[in-house]
């Protein structure tokens, strides 16, 4: 529940998370949506995942969230 909160009130950290969905392994990405669906489900979570996936978009070759 702390190391939670840590990542919810860390600015860069849910960035972080998502940018590892650019590795290869299966696995990983299946992990890495888990911990932002975890994400989705608290309070202003889902504002938090949509500016990490804009930021996604930005810093890897994506069109689109």
């Amino acid at each position: 529940k702390s190391g939670f909160s840590l990542v919810m009130n860390h600015p860069a950290c849910v960035n972080e998370i998502t940018l590892s969905l650019n590795n290869k392994s299966a696995r990983t990405k299946a992990l890495v949506l888990e911990l932002l669906a975890a994400v989705c489900l608290v309070r202003g979570g889902h504002d938090i995942i949509l500016a990490a996936f804009d930021n996604f978009k930005e810093v890897s070759p994506q069109q689109g969230r």
